[in-house]
This record gives structure tokens, C-alpha cells and sequence, in this order.
């Protein structure tokens, strides 16, 4: 278990020492808002995946290992042992090019024949409290 210092324990000398850093390492697109039930199944990630030859890297995914490529097509990402050059190449994106990728795919996702058009016509509608 974590336990944190008391404040009293704690001094303003060390948090000027030891700044704190975030980060945003992951961020979804979806055309679906949170709750609906087809959610899950049509959001693309953008996902923070390292330094590369000294800058940043993300990954555009589809959900936990499919990752966009260059060539506009969704790869099975292989383990990091197995990743090589080339496919890193064309699978890692800065942050801007994997955001405006992000945004432009979510909607022409198709999952088992569906769009995101069809799962909207479907009619589920939206309810006080959530999808019904």
C-alpha cells in the first residue's frame, strides 16, 4: 500500500526540489458519447508509445492491438520483441498526425458489417440516467 507524508512532513523546499511532470498519454475518439453501449467498439486511441530516435511517438489503435498504419489499413501490433524498424516506421506518428488521424477514422470505423451510421439509425436513444 502507498501511504503519502503527512503535509506537516512535508516542506516546501522539497516540493520546489522534486517538481511533478504530467503527461497525457492516451486520448479517445469516438462518435459516440460515454454510456452508449456501442462505445467500446467504434473509438480509436491515440496512444503514447515512446521516444523514437529522440522524439515522441503515438500509435493511432483500434482496440488493445491494433495499430493504424501508412498504408490506411489496421495491423496486429506485434510484441515489442518483434517489432521491427519498418514497421515501427510506419506505424508511429507525432502527436499531431495521430490526432488528426484519430479524428478522421472514428467515424468511417465498420465493425461486423456495421457503421457508425447504422448503429445511429438503429435508434437506441438516449435517456435520463443513460443509453437505453
Amino acid at each position: 500500500m502507498t501511504k503519502l507524508l503527512p503535509e506537516d512532513e512535508f516542506s516546501e523546499e522539497q516540493a520546489v526540489r522534486y517538481p511533478t511532470y504530467d503527461m497525457v498519454t492516451e486520448y479517445e475518439f469516438s462518435c459516440f458519447p460515454p454510456g452508449h453501449p456501442e462505445r467500446r467498439h467504434f473509438t480509436v486511441y491515440v496512444r503514447y508509445r515512446g521516444t523514437v530516435k529522440g522524439r515522441h511517438t503515438y500509435a493511432v489503435m483500434r482496440w488493445d492491438r491494433e495499430a493504424y498504419g501508412t498504408d490506411g489499413e489496421f495491423d496486429w501490433e506485434p510484441s515489442t520483441s518483434n517489432r521491427e524498424d519498418g514497421w515501427l516506421e510506419t506505424h508511429r506518428f507525432d502527436l499531431t498526425t495521430a490526432l488528426r488521424l484519430a479524428q478522421e477514422i472514428a467515424p468511417r470505423l465498420k465493425i461486423n458489417g456495421h457503421t457508425v451510421a447504422d448503429v445511429m439509425q438503429r435508434g437506441v436513444e438516449f435517456e435520463e440516467g443513460g443509453w437505453q
